[in-house]
């Protein structure tokens, strides 16, 4: 009788451990599942919570309320084995996010026709992260998306359409429609490459007005190569502007601050001539080291003109002082 018993019960726990580990095997499919619905296209900072952060903590809850089920019907050898299961689960979450992972989480998210999946399968085809590299697959996610209404699949559509990229071969008009639809979206880099298109005439009408309210409304928001191209414009006279160094030294300040190289060239030029605003030696040097530093190195002839001509005024005020 004793024997019966004990074998009752060791019957008894394999069949929980068994029910346990369906269990495990059900959350770490949640898991990959969630992994994927938390994430988004990073281009266009949609990127909502990444999976710990906002998963770990209800899954770590749920296995807790398991673990002191699991008490009430087994011993602590069973408890034991079930801290097993659950650093198995610890483990799955630790590498939930990597590359591999989260393109096997969106791909589960994209075949269910969520939009923001499908973009951002699309990014992860076209730089090969978690994926082997496929434009032609990136484009055909992006093309998903961008029919649901996602701006920057729409722009990447646009770029893809104008670049010939995933596709047989380039089709500006295609470009142009995709690129409207994101420039009405707000992306400021469609308004930008939208207004180059209008500028050249290229997939579209060419229109030097409609090219210039675009630059302006991408630069204006703080697009570093709208601000760049506004600048030379308004420093030349070109793209049906008129001259203005006020303009041109804004802009180029704008693009300069945000790291344009030939930018913080320019701008250091126009501050040591006193071009568009006020004559200044040291802000002069200030972008002219920095554009110097970063590699361009047509700035070191200016640089050196400046230095020369402040030793050379150091000198002058040290002898008149001694007079």
């Amino acid at each position: 009788m004793a024997y019966l018993a004990f074998k009752d019960k060791k019957q008894a726990r394999i069949k929980v451990l068994l029910v346990l580990a369906k269990v495990v095997g059900v959350i770490m499919n949640a898991v990959d599942f969630y992994c994927g619905q938390y994430l988004v296209n990073p281009v266009n900072q949609l990127i909502l919570s990444p999976f710990p952060t906002e998963l770990n903590k209800p899954l770590l809850v749920r296995l807790s309320m398991l673990y002191h089920a699991t008490v009430v019907l087994v011993n602590s050898q069973m408890t034991s084995i079930f801290y097993f299961l659950l650093g198995r689960v610890n483990n799955f979450i630790s590498c939930a996010c990597s590359e591999r992972n989260t393109a096997l989480a969106v791909k589960i998210l994209a075949s269910q026709k969520n939009a923001r999946a499908q973009n951002y399968l699309g990014y992860l085809y076209e730089s090969g992260k978690g994926v082997k590299q496929n434009n032609e697959k990136a484009f055909y996610y992006y093309r998903l998306a961008a029919h649901q209404n996602i701006t920057n699949a729409q722009l990447k559509i646009g770029l893809m359409y104008l670049e010939g990229k995933g596709i047989t071969q380039s089709d500006e008009q295609q470009a142009v429609f995709y690129l409207k639809l994101a420039s009405d979206n707000g992306s400021l880099e469609a308004r930008y490459r939208l207004s180059l298109l209008y500028l050249s005439g290229h997939g579209v009408e060419k229109n030097e007005k409609k090219a210039l309210q675009l630059c302006q409304s991408a630069a204006n928001n703080g697009y570093m190569l709208a601000q760049f191209k506004l600048a030379k414009s308004y420093e030349y006279g070109l793209n049906g502007v008129s001259k203005n160094q006020q303009k041109a030294a804004e802009y180029y300040k704008g693009a300069a601050d945000q790291g344009h190289l030939e930018a913080k060239h320019r701008y250091g030029i126009f501050c040591c001539l006193g071009q568009g605003c006020s004559q200044n030696n040291q802000e002069a040097i200030k972008y002219l080291q920095s554009a110097y530093d970063l590699g361009y190195l047509g700035s070191k002839i200016y640089l050196d003109k400046i230095l020369s001509y402040e030793n050379r005024l150091r000198i002058y005020h040290y002898w008149n002082m001694r007079e």
